[in-house]
């Protein structure tokens, strides 16, 4: 959901250190002599490279605990999947659907048997049959609503 900031603050942070990286190197080197300053590098370099195994390891359970990352979310869409595929259905699904549907009328969003028959007048209208719509725009579905919409 935030990848877009997460990149962004490890683009930023990673261009600073390279950048500061030259100014402080030339009198690391000259106070530590080549084999210290080489090695402390190294060690920093060791430190750091069990990250992304550790990500890899505990990841999960990081992003399960975090508010910013919606874990749950996606495992629920996954459920709603398979719901939706035939397998087993609970009541809490159904009630959850008639609760949405209830307040999409509140709002005055039609139901989407109603949206249909709109869009079948609007294509008589205009004299579109539903052959014609279903003829090949790859960004329009049979209905002749845009993909991205649904």
């Amino acid at each position: 959901m935030y990848a877009a900031s997460a990149l962004a603050a490890n683009t930023i942070c990673r261009s600073a250190a390279g950048s500061a990286a030259p100014l402080f190197t030339d009198f690391m080197f000259e106070a530590m002599g080549v084999g210290g300053a080489g090695s402390l590098i190294a060690g920093i370099a060791c430190l750091l490279a069990p990250i992304p195994f550790v990500f890899y390891r505990y990841g999960e359970p990081i992003r399960k605990r975090s508010k910013f990352a919606p874990t749950e979310d996606i495992e629920g869409e996954k459920q709603d999947e398979e719901q939706r595929a035939g397998s087993t259905s609970g009541d809490s699904t159904d009630k959850e659907d008639k609760e949405e549907l209830a307040l999409d009328e509140e709002q005055g969003v039609p139901s989407p048997e109603e949206l249909e028959k709109q869009i079948e007048k609007e294509r008589a209208a205009e004299g579109i049959t539903s052959q014609h719509a279903q003829g090949g725009d790859r960004f329009l579905d049979a209905s002749g609503m845009e993909r991205a919409e649904r």
